[in-house]
């Protein structure tokens, strides 16, 4: 062969491509541990990439707009609200953006819109937990998550879970902290 072909052997280090770059789950992941420990725009670089790498993952785009509120809460809420709206449409399941979407809107004062915003997570998370507990072996699946031992005790738990993720009426949901007579939430 010519002076344009090598002959095979491990590649240069510097020719590598670390395939963990690409894998959007390793960089949300990393992304997570920085801002659990509130290096938020280091987050939102590993988020920012990670939303890249699968843009239609909602999370992934509602993890971003929601440092980059935190790091500007001032003047980044409309644009966060705006990008985590957009999060909405491409992943209409995912949960994490209505939540930051009502953090953000509570925030800014829009109490209605707030509201809104985290009934939509809730019910998502409702349906999320049945859809769970319906796959799980025997029924017992994600509404069992508040620990327990006994069948029975499982059964009083579910209850107690459903019963307190159960939507109330409109008039029931005050995001401003009060908590309507009566009614648990």
């Amino acid at each position: 062969p010519g002076a344009t072909h090598r002959k095979a052997g491990p590649t240069p280090a510097s020719f590598r491509i670390d395939t963990d770059l690409l894998d959007p789950e390793v960089q949300y992941k990393k992304g997570r541990a920085l801002k659990e420990g509130k290096r938020w725009s280091q987050a939102l670089q590993q988020f920012a990439f990670a939303a890249d790498c699968d843009p239609q993952n909602g999370a992934y785009r509602a993890e971003a707009a929601h440092c980059r509120f935190l790091l500007a809460p001032t003047s980044m809420a409309v644009q966060a609200l705006e990008e985590l709206r957009e999060a909405q449409r491409i992943d209409p399941e995912a949960i994490t953006p209505y939540l930051y979407a009502g953090e953000i809107a509570a925030e800014l004062g829009r109490f209605e819109e707030a509201e809104t915003y985290l009934r939509s997570a809730a019910r998502r998370l409702v349906e999320l937990l049945r859809e769970a507990d319906r796959a799980a072996p025997h029924g017992r699946g994600r509404l069992r998550a508040c620990g327990g031992g006994t069948r029975g005790e499982d059964a009083r738990e579910a209850g107690i879970l459903q019963e307190r993720t159960t939507l109330h009426e409109p008039s029931s949901f005050d995001v401003r902290g009060s908590k309507p007579p009566g009614r648990r939430l």
